[in-house]
Order: structure tokens, then C-alpha cells, then sequence
């Protein structure tokens, strides 16, 4: 059911970062999927709103310092930059005011909502979503710890060279 599926993982180097409070065992054979930018999927390259803001997500998620951002994430980017091109295509449509006159079957007035209302309450939902998978919002970002230029080696690699 849509709502129940209770709080997200916490990514296990984030559990590491915070001190493994419950103390569980980290996964023995978790995916580490290889940082990097995803190819730009061609319909994502056509909407000019979505390729503007793809490109944009990936200079922030892909920088040396914060580098979050891996080959296994296209399709959640994906998802994120064509619901913010949703948004914003909606909220153009919005410039005619938030709602219509509509007549009725008595002959009166009625005002209703405008389509676009919905549209782009559920569009920008999609794209906060999204982004906070990527530790953009201000309150995801404070569970991140960033890492430093001479950290990001992996202790077992330098031991063995």
C-alpha cells in the first residue's frame, strides 16, 4: 500500500558516518555502484527544461567534494529533471490565474480549479523527492558528511600498492 512502506534506508557509509546506533551488521555484499555521470537519455536531451536541469543536477551532484553521483543513478535523474520540466510547464500554463468560470446545469456560475493546479503540486512532490535522494534539500544535506581531497583513497587499495 502507497504510504505505508515506513522510513527509508539509511545508506550503510551513512550508518558508519553516524556511529551504527543500532548497532546491526553492515551488508556483507552491497552494491557499490561506480561513480560517474549517466548518459543523457535522448527524450531528456528534447525538452530543453529537463536537459537545462539535468545538467545542472550533475554538475552539483558530480563534484569532486561532494560526489554523489553514480553510473546507477540515470534513472532517478531522470525521473527528478522531468518533474521539474512538468512543474514548470505547468506552472506557465498558471499565468491565466488559478481558476475558471465554468456554467452549470441551472444556469449559474461556477469556479473550478484549474488542471494545472494538480499538475504542478504533484510534479514539484516528484521533484523534492528526487532531489532528496541526491542530499539536495537542507534537511538531507545535514546527514552527509563530505569528503575531504585526501580521504577519498580506499585504504585497502593504497595498502596493497
Amino acid at each position: 500500500m502507497p504510504g505505508l512502506d515506513g522510513r527509508r534506508r539509511k545508506p550503510s557509509h551513512l550508518r558508519i558516518v553516524d556511529g551504527n546506533r543500532g548497532k546491526r551488521a553492515a551488508p556483507k555484499k552491497e552494491p557499490k555502484p561506480t561513480r560517474g555521470i549517466p548518459a543523457t537519455p535522448s527524450h531528456v536531451k528534447a525538452d530543453e527544461l529537463a536537459h537545462a536541469e539535468w545538467a545542472r543536477l550533475v554538475t552539483i551532484t558530480n563534484a569532486p567534494r561532494t560526489g554523489v553521483l553514480t553510473l546507477a543513478d540515470g534513472p532517478m535523474l531522470e525521473a527528478t529533471v522531468l518533474a521539474y520540466s512538468t512543474f514548470r510547464q505547468a506552472f506557465a500554463a498558471l499565468t491565466k490565474g488559478l481558476t475558471y468560470k465554468c456554467a452549470t446545469k441551472s444556469g449559474g456560475v461556477m469556479y473550478r480549479q484549474r488542471p494545472e493546479v494538480f499538475i504542478a503540486a504533484d510534479a514539484w512532490r516528484r521533484y523534492i523527492t528526487g532531489l532528496t535522494h541526491f542530499w539536495l534539500s537542507p534537511a538531507a544535506r545535514g546527514k552527509v558528511a563530505t569528503i575531504a581531497d585526501d580521504e577519498e583513497k580506499d585504504p585497502a587499495a593504497e595498502f596493497l600498492d
